[in-house]
């Protein structure tokens, strides 16, 4: 595309530069010249470059119309989020029964009572045992 720019650039360039020769020397052949072939070119020229305008916002628009098929496709749909979602029954399994526990379960007996004593607090005497 590049290439088609520089060459709109150069014949408007060039239709220009007969322009301003017809300016600068009006007489009838420069003037005849621009008037006719500077038109033609310049409007060719114009022709180029809006057609590279075109294309390339063409080409702009697919790619956006690409990257938001890429986004649509990698979005989750309701429908495979309920697949992921646990039911209640199939919970059961994970549950522990009260009855596993009781080897987890510590006895009263076999704790000890400990006492903790506040700083500068008077002590009781000990009990006989």
């Amino acid at each position: 595309m590049t290439r088609w720019l520089r060459i709109s650039a150069g014949l408007t360039l060039l239709a220009l530069a007969m322009m301003v020769w017809s300016v600068l020397q009006p007489t009838p052949l420069p003037v005849m010249l621009a008037m006719s072939f500077g038109q033609v070119v310049g409007t060719a020229a114009f022709a180029i470059y809006g057609w590279v305008v075109f294309v390339d916002l063409r080409r702009l628009r697919r790619a956006a119309r690409r990257d938001a098929a890429k986004v649509e496709a990698a979005t989750v749909e309701p429908a495979t989020v309920e697949a992921a979602t646990v039911e209640p029954a199939k919970v059961e399994a994970a549950t522990v029964e009260p009855a596993k526990v009781e080897a987890a379960t510590v006895e009263a007996a076999t704790v000890e009572a400990a006492t903790v004593e506040a700083p500068g607090a008077p002590r009781e005497p000990a009990e006989p045992t």
